[in-house]
Parts: C-alpha cells; sequence; structure tokens
C-alpha cells in the first residue's frame, strides 16, 4: 500500500509526503502441535533479563509485558509470522521508515526454564518467577549477569526492608499498577517500604551480592 499526500505549514506552505505504508501478507497456516505450544504461553507475562543496571528502561517504563494471541490473527504474533514452536520473524518487506525497527523472536530453554529472545533482549516468563520471602536475605547475579526478578505478596505487603547494594548493581520496585516506586541507581534509597503487590528486580555485574534485611 502507498501513500502520498500535501500537508500545509501556516506560514510555510505545503510539504509533500509520499511512502509505503503497509503489506499485504499471505495466510500462515500452523500445525496443531505449533499452534498449541504458542497459545500455552498467551497470558503469561515476560520480564527483561539482560538491560544493564544503569538503564533508563527500569524507570521510564515496567520492563516486562504480558504475551497475548489475537484469536482473530491466526499464524501471527504481532507483526511477525510463526514459523515454529519456538520461532517467530517479520515477513515485512516495507521500504522506508514503516518498515523498520522489526524484530524476529525464539524461545529457548535452559536447564528446564523458558527464555525469550527478542531481537538480542533475553525475557523470563512469569512461570518461573519466584515470590520474595517476608525474610532477611542474600540474592546474588548470576554468571550470565541476569536481573534477578521477584514477586512481591501479602507477605511482604507494607513491610519496611534495607538493601546493601554492591558496586555496578540497583535494585528497582513496581507496584501493582506497573508504576516504579524506587530505584536505587538514581536516589540511592536503601530502605524503603515494599506495596502491597507488584515486583522487585536486582540488577548489576555478574557476582553482584545483594543483602536484603527485614525491619522488625
Amino acid at each position: 500500500m502507498y501513500f502520498s499526500g500535501f500537508t500545509k505549514l501556516s506560514g510555510l506552505g505545503q510539504s509533500l509526503s509520499s511512502s509505503y505504508l503497509a503489506q499485504k501478507l499471505t495466510d500462515n497456516s500452523l500445525t496443531t502441535e505449533v499452534e498449541k505450544a504458542w497459545k500455552a504461553r498467551s497470558g503469561k507475562t515476560y520480564f527483561l533479563l539482560s538491560e544493564k543496571y544503569s538503564s533508563q528502561i527500569y524507570v521510564l517504563s515496567a520492563p516486562y509485558a504480558p504475551f497475548l494471541m489475537a484469536e482473530s490473527i491466526k499464524g501471527y504474533w504481532m507483526n511477525t509470522a510463526i514459523i515454529d514452536k519456538d520461532n517467530a520473524r517479520s515477513p515485512f518487506q516495507i521500504p522506508g521508515v514503516y518498515g523498520r525497527n522489526l524484530t524476529d523472536y525464539r524461545f529457548f530453554r535452559e536447564n528446564g526454564t523458558e527464555y525469550l529472545n527478542a531481537g538480542g533482549s533475553i525475557y523470563l516468563s512469569s512461570d518461573s518467577l519466584k515470590t520474595l520471602p517476608a525474610k532477611t536475605s542474600n540474592y546474588t547475579i548470576g554468571d550470565k549477569g541476569y536481573a534477578s526478578w521477584y514477586k512481591l505478596s501479602s507477605n511482604t505487603a507494607s513491610k519496611k526492608i534495607t538493601i546493601t547494594v554492591p558496586a555496578n548493581a540497583s535494585f528497582t520496585v513496581y507496584n501493582d499498577k506497573n508504576v516504579c516506586v524506587t530505584n536505587y541507581y538514581l536516589n540511592k534509597t536503601k530502605t524503603i517500604t515494599l506495596p502491597k503487590k507488584g515486583y522487585i528486580v536486582f540488577t548489576g555485574d555478574a557476582g553482584s551480592v545483594f543483602q536484603l534485611k527485614f525491619a522488625k
């Protein structure tokens, strides 16, 4: 689909725009096995693991999102065509700005845990997310440097905690509205009151150890 037209600019005259906007896609039939694998992921939330601890992403937007399959669009997920049980690739070949920033998706498993690689960024399914225990504990960033996510529950609701943060590391807390309520890298606040629900994520260089202590 091709578009062209003029835009009036007050005091400057007119501006001409012309561009390709869309591409017609063919049907993408899936086997029952492949369709079932993708539908099984629908409704789960995927959490970003590979972003650096100092990234603005932790503050500007919650770095996790639900995975939803549209029943009305068979064989596709978002703007990608499903290839098999674990892969989806963008079929678009649109010249210009409307064909940019395309991403392929690949699910893979390590030690029984499923991950999502989205354009080089690694995500973890909510199936593997643990609940933060209401006790003094240490939390260590693994060898791959992946962020460590935990759900907040009624056991930790409104409780005050103090977190000792190592160098080259940070933590961020989100409430149940997916809003960042504190980010250590920005405010250097070690003692906080946890929201009733939400998430906490520990981020940093591989081997970083966080010490979390609940107030009595």
